[in-house]
């Protein structure tokens, strides 16, 4: 009896299989063609998001690095003004002292990382003013200038590689008003 039972259940599933085998297997093959092409397509997809997302990684990295690098070298420029004013200041019976030697030293070195580092001054006086690259606290009338000159630096301003870390600030000449010039 165990017998009878299970060869009448092999029959139709063969029966099934061999009906249906010849009559879908074109659409059985176009189907997992599809399902292939669908799968494919998703994989490159998600390569490209990968490389995507990489790439984003990387140039948000190097933001990060860069604007960390931007304070550091903001924090050494005023350290290195500092040296230049107190050299400024040393009279001038002083300058062959040991002292000051060593201060000299010490700001020499600082510049030389600076310089290490793609820093550098930005000229800014007798040039043409440039509100990319230098701060106008003041003008002042002067006939002695074009007008828009810088005629002075208050603060030295510098670049970063191409980048404007912190502009300069200057006096920008002005032509003398014309009542003023109707005074004197």
């Amino acid at each position: 009896m165990y017998q009878e039972n299970e060869e009448p259940e092999e029959q139709p599933l063969n029966e099934e299989l061999e009906q249906e085998a010849p009559t879908d297997l074109p659409a059985q093959l176009e189907e997992a063609l599809r399902e292939k092409e669908q799968f494919r397509n998703m994989a490159l997809r998600g390569q490209a998001d990968l490389a995507n997302y990489k790439r984003r990684v990387e140039e948000e990295r190097e933001d990060l690095q860069q604007r960390l690098k931007s304070q550091m070298v903001l924090k050494l420029l005023d350290v290195a003004d500092d040296f230049e004013r107190a050299l400024a200041h040393v009279p001038p019976e002083d300058t062959q002292e040991s002292w000051v030697q060593g201060i000299t030293l010490i700001g020499q070195k600082v510049w030389s990382m600076l310089e290490a580092e793609s820093v550098a001054r930005i000229e800014a006086l007798h040039q043409s003013f440039d509100p990319w690259e230098h701060e106008a606290v003041f003008h002042q009338e002067t006939s002695d200038f074009p007008e828009g000159q810088v005629v002075q630096v208050f603060r030295q301003g510098y670049r970063l590689r191409d980048k404007v870390i912190r502009p300069a600030q200057v006096v920008v000449a002005k032509r003398p008003s014309e009542a003023g010039a109707s005074e004197g």
